[in-house]
């Protein structure tokens, strides 16, 4: 017989198992009766109290002989390794008798004289999951179910098509735990990256898996600080689910598992060749879309082998497709939109903006399609300028191509050897919004005169998108190439309960990086001579694209990441029968390596692009090594005790590291309907290698000078002299690693697997947290400290000091934005989830499934010596989601399935509100947004499926800020919100 372990089942799958098990049991039951004599047929129909925990079927069957009168004939032999499900309630002999006999897939017959004779069915001989022992994300040890002390969401592969999401990284986003903000495409960083952000703790606090191995590093910096994992490297169309784990995991899965855990479980077998279209076009324009993928298996005698490949070609959606970001709008509430500036004279002498000479803005006015005039507000600002914006796209234009391999080579007696190996290309074109296609006559000390002006004046001067030959001129290139491998062995251990799982995991990324930059020196030659050419005029006519061309080139970054990790894991799930069950253990061993490195283009260096911006640079590497234990104790029928324990240690150069976590929890059962669950532990994160070895870095960054402003007499909360600057980034060695705290408490009320109901409460307490600081909040602290205000204390007004750079005459000149150990940050949040199935005999399955997050709590304290600061209260230091709620309603017939999902975002602080806190003048809360998801699909026939979709059915828009300043590419939040709108999907799926 067979002993393979088991693929694991979802709950999904173990409920449909459950409800069919019962159904063919009863008319077992009724057959039996009928051909049986009469004393078999009254033995049948008696029910009987049982209350027999998990444990060896043998064992199981010899209980329910003596629980249910019965005489029962088998052969332990044959029957030796198998395991019986947990037996409680009441239930005649027939229906426990299948209860325990069917999921191993054995015979089970009642002879003339009533003698019960279990045997092994021809199907177990090659049944591959016969063995009801499986494992489940957030736990080691085998076992029969998939109950654990905390909430897990699962998302299976139907219901990233039923729900509409366009890819496992769209899933993670819009899941509940996923309140807090993250880089979009127009920011300029992060292009190529997609990730997610749980319980606003930050994108690089969650653990990402591959079938339980750990993902690549993306070796681009998000958001130029900090290291995370590409989630669009996942193919979609070939997951089999995606598991998302909150709360604090590190005693398990080590450093990073803060937020969470998130495991993508990739397809194994396929049980036919198939291939599927699918193809998306938004109701707006732009963001068109192709998937082609294909998968299929192959098996030659002991061998299986799954090939699958994934293609996508996306278009982008430019700015200038979407109403909100195709015009420039309001600085604030109170002005009217203010355009962007094309050509503009500021005096060399005060810096002041100056008025543009009489017709000058006429030969400009084809450019930006039509957008260019002379603008005056009448209150100093006076230049030509463009009505037309959104020449930068909001989401990129990509192709992507993924290769998955998943093979298996049975060494008979339980044993396996497997290997997976993921293949992946992407290329990403992206175009900023045009801040830095200009030239500023000030960086080079040329200054003209004007007629009637006593001072002469500088000029910045704008490139259109015509003057720089279209709009594919402004695309920049981002392409990832990325390898994952997996192999090892498992099996068991002699013939005992002992198994063994050995795996080695490789991982690598290559990035390369081309920008569209600016070269200084041609763009200076041009410029100087122009006076000679037509003077201050020649700044107000349109520049031929072979001449603006010549201003460009291309500037190639490259990136790597890697990381190999060897872990030796054995486990036994049935150490020992406990009266509550069988006692579980888990063992293993952890040792590995990472390295990181980004060598920018040598042009940022010899500093020959405009601004003379330096890029990110660094490299370095260390080395790992771990030890876990892991225990589950089923004590008594209604209380089972766990607990887990890991140190990690890290080598970087000759300096060693290490943390040690762990967490304990208790589930109780008191009564069949209800469980109780409780989980208290630590969890740990170590710098990432950019945060130690980042090299010098600088940007362009801009906020309010709040200093100045109160030199003015102007107070914080109404200072709105808004500042360039240039922010300097770079590592700290001297990090230490984040430590934190973390507790959970929930309960379940369930009846059967039709219903369910949960609550839980998630805490975390973290501390020495690694986070760039906010420039903004850095120039606030710097004003208030100048004040004397007691909102700052005296050890963050020393180091304020000492980051921020002004000339003698009090300008802003730069910020450093240091990595530091932010002293503490308390998180608590709510989770409501709810399911019920509601399968009719005629009209199909109905379901509904809901979720609720709510943040309780939001502190945090910068150093130790600061006040706390309520985050929930205050928008300076909360700018999120504070709760989210996603609600799924569907309905499956026969052939046909449709499902209506729905998020919605709860109220978020405006833009006023994030800079000036919530007593700023124009502070305020931004409306809550409810969108839905509409899917459907339609079985043709047994070898074609067709599915739709409509992602955002009503075509819902981010809420309209006005409070933004003019320079940004929209009135709304891109970090929490996005304008692609209303979204169609067809697909078609063949099996051959």
């Amino acid at each position: 017989m067979s002993t393979k372990a088991p693929r694991t089942t979802t709950p999904h799958v173990w409920m449909l198992r459950s409800l069919g098990l019962l159904v063919l049991a009863g008319s077992i039951q009724q057959a039996h009766a009928q051909a049986s004599p009469p004393a078999a047929q009254k033995a049948a129909s008696a029910t009987y109290i049982f209350d027999q925990p998990a444990q060896p079927l043998p064992a199981a069957l010899k209980a329910y002989a003596r629980a249910a009168h019965q005489q029962v004939v088998f052969d332990g032999a044959k029957l030796r390794g198998l395991r019986a499900v947990a037996l409680k309630g009441r239930y005649s002999a027939l229906e426990a008798l299948h209860l325990l006999a069917d999921p191993n897939n054995l015979s089970v017959s009642i002879n003339a004289n009533g003698l019960v004779i279990v045997t092994t069915a021809e199907a177990s001989q090659v049944a591959p999951d016969a063995k009801p022992d499986i494992v489940v994300i957030g736990s080691f040890i085998p076992r029969q179910d998939s109950v654990l002390p905390i909430p897990v969401s699962r998302i299976t592969q139907k219901e990233l098509t039923r729900n509409g999401f366009s890819s496992a990284a769209d899933a993670i986003q819009k899941s509940v735990f996923a309140t807090g903000q993250v880089v979009g495409a127009d920011t300029g960083y992060s292009q190529g990256v997609r990730t997610a952000n749980l319980f606003s703790l930050g994108p690089d606090y969650t653990k990402y898996l591959i079938d339980g191995r750990p993902m690549s590093t993306f070796p681009g910096l998000y958001n130029n600080t900090t290291m995370v994992v590409d989630l669009g490297s996942l193919p979609t169309a070939l997951i089999e689910s995606v598991e998302i784990l909150p709360g604090g995991q590190s005693s398990l899965y080590g450093a990073d598992a803060v937020a969470g855990v998130v495991n993508t479980r990739l397809r194994k077998k396929v049980d036919a060749p198939e291939i599927d279209i699918r193809h998306g076009f938004t109701d707006h324009g732009g963001g068109q879309s192709w998937r082609i993928s294909g998968a299929g298996s192959v098996s030659r005698g002991a061998f299986d082998l799954l090939l699958g490949a994934q293609y996508d070609a996306i278009e982008p959606i430019w700015g200038y497709q979407r109403k909100a970001t195709a015009a420039p709008f309001a600085g604030n509430t109170n002005s009217p939109a203010t355009p962007e500036q094309t050509a503009a004279l500021y005096s060399a002498s005060t810096f002041q903006m100056v008025d543009v000479p009489g017709k000058s803005c006429a030969r400009l006015a084809p450019l930006y399609d039509g957008g260019v005039s002379y603008y005056n507000d009448g209150a100093g600002s006076a230049y030509c300028g463009n009505s037309h914006t959104g020449f930068n796209t909001l989401t990129n234009k990509e192709r992507r191509l993924s290769v998955v391999a998943h093979s298996t080579l049975d060494l008979g007696n339980d044993n396996t050897l497997f290997a997976d190996v993921m293949v992946g290309h992407a290329v990403a074109r992206y175009a900023y919004a045009q801040a830095y296609a200009y030239y500023y006559s000030a960086y080079d000390g040329m200054a003209f005169d004007v007629a009637g002006r006593s001072d002469p004046v500088y000029v910045v001067r704008y490139f259109s998108p015509e003057e720089r030959g279209g709009t594919d001129a402004l695309l920049s290139r981002e392409q990832t190439d990325t390898l994952h491998i997996s192999t090892g062995a498992t099996g068991r251990i002699g013939d005992g309960e002992w198994r063994y799982d050995l795996n080695l995991a490789h991982n690598h990324q290559n990035l390369t990086d081309q920008s569209r930059v600016t070269l200084t020196a041609p763009m200076q030659a041009y410029f100087s001579q122009s006076p000679g050419t037509g003077g201050l005029e020649s700044f107000f006519a349109p520049i031929a694209p072979a001449t603006i061309n010549s201003f460009y080139t291309d500037a190639v970054s490259r990136a790597a990441s890697n990381s190999n990790s060897l872990r030796a894991l054995i486990t036994n799930g049935h150490l020992l029968h406990l009266p509550g069950g069988d006692a579980g253990v888990a063992l293993g061993v952890e040792a590995g390596n990472e390295s990181w490195r980004y060598v920018p283009d040598p042009g940022y260096d010899q500093q020959i692009f405009y601004y003379n911006l330096a890029s990110v640079s660094g490299a370095g590497k260390r080395d790992s090594r771990a030890a876990m234990g892991e225990i589950r104790l089923p004590v008594l029928p209604f209380l089972t005790l766990s607990g887990s324990a890991r140190y990690d240690g890290f080598r970087v150069a000759s300096i060693n590291t290490g943390r040690f976590s762990y967490n304990v929890a208790a589930e109780i059962e008191p009564v069949q309907f209800l469980s109780l669950r409780g989980r208290y532990g630590t969890a740990f994160k170590a710098p990432t290698l950019s945060d130690l070895f980042q090299g010098p870095s600088t940007q362009l960054a801009g906020d309010y000078d709040y200093l100045t402003c109160g030199t003015q007499g102007i107070s914080v909360a109404d200072c709105q002299l808004y500042t360039i600057f240039t922010q300097r980034l770079s590592g700290n060695r001297a990090l230490k690693p984040m430590t934190a705290k973390v507790a959970d408490l929930g309960l379940t009320l369930h009846s059967g697997r039709r219903a369910r109901l949960s609550a839980d409460w998630l805490h975390w307490d973290v501390r020495n947290g690694v986070a760039q600081e906010d420039a903004g909040t850095i120039l606030r602290d710097e004003a208030l400290c100048a004040a004397g205000s007691a909102a700052v204390d005296a050890a963050r007004c020393a180091a304020v000091a000492g980051y921020v750079t002004r000339t003698a005459s009090g300008a802003l000149v730069s910020v450093f934005s240091p990595k530091v150990n932010v002293a503490r940050k308390m998180t608590s949040a709510l989770i409501l989830s709810g399911s019920l199935q509601a399968p009719t005999a005629r009209l199909g399955t109905f379901s509904i499934q809901a979720n609720y997050m709510l943040f309780l709590e939001r502190k945090t304290q910068p150093t130790p010596e600061s006040v706390i600061r309520d985050a929930l209260s205050n928008p300076l230091y909360m700018n999120d989601f504070r709760s989210r709620t996603n609600v799924t309603l569907g309905w499956e017939g026969k052939r046909a399935n449709v499902t209506l999902y729905f998020d919605r975002v709860s109220r978020a602080a405006n833009y006023a509100a994030m800079a000036e806190g919530s007593a700023g003048a124009d502070s305020a809360t931004l409306p809550a947004q409810l969108t839905a998801n509409l899917g459907l699909g339609y079985q043709l026939n047994r070898h074609l499926t067709l599915a739709g979709s409509i992602t955002n059915l009503f075509d819902k828009m981010p809420p309209t800020d006005n409070t933004y300043p003019g320079y940004t590419t929209g009135a709304f939040n891109s970090q929490l919100y996005n304008v692609a709108g209303r979204t169609f999907q067809v697909e078609a799926k063949y099996r051959f």
